[in-house]
């Protein structure tokens, strides 16, 4: 007779799927990588929605015009509201655009 095919999770010694042993193998390419700033900014005691915004910062996330239209969104522009000058992508929008940093911080409760 012949043998049937089986599954085996190869992270788990009883060779069946866990969500605990799937944890543990993302935890462990996790510290394998070495990532330091977002290790620091999961425990930086701070609100979870202003940990929710540096992460999403950090991993270029955020929804800017300039991403919102890279992925097809049909908007008038891809420029920053408040002088129509500069495109808005997270560096213009965090970085040198004053008075869009502060209503960011008012929108997500920062400041």
């Amino acid at each position: 007779m012949g043998s049937f095919d089986t599954w085996k999770w190869k992270d788990n010694d009883n060779g069946i799927f866990s969500v605990k042993s799937a944890y543990n193998k993302l935890q462990g390419s996790f510290d394998e990588e070495g990532n330091k700033e977002l290790k620091t900014l999961w425990s930086i005691r701070v609100a979870p929605k202003a940990q929710l915004l540096g992460w999403r910062l950090f991993m270029d996330k955020l929804p800017t015009k300039v991403k919102l239209t890279a992925k097809g969104v049909q908007l008038q522009n891809n420029l920053c509201e408040m002088y129509l000058a500069c495109e808005e992508n997270v560096e213009h929008l965090f970085f040198s655009c004053n008075p869009i940093r502060c209503g960011i911080c008012v929108i997500y409760g920062l400041g």
